[in-house]
């Protein structure tokens, strides 16, 4: 699927295209946290405007797998100890 067929079909694919594709910018959290939050924050909105199962389901495997990568890259410390 091109950039062009999802944006057609459904405006929330597009956005998890572009979202994908743009360069994350440095903030205070790392890229990889950054776009998790985007990917959770596109999954509620889809989830509020009941899109299609298929859309849902597309983000949240882009989110579960960002989620995988940025604890593999950083796995939790434990504090205290």
């Amino acid at each position: 699927m091109n950039e062009q067929a999802a944006t057609e079909g459904c405006p929330l694919m597009g956005e998890l295209v572009a979202l994908l594709a743009e360069e994350q910018p440095t903030f205070p959290l790392s890229e990889q946290e950054h776009l998790f939050q985007r990917l959770l924050d596109l999954e509620k909105r889809a989830r509020a405007e009941s899109a299609d199962a298929v859309v849902l389901a597309a983000i949240s495997s882009v989110r579960r797998m960002s989620g995988v990568a940025a604890t593999a890259l950083w796995p939790p410390r434990v504090r205290g100890h």
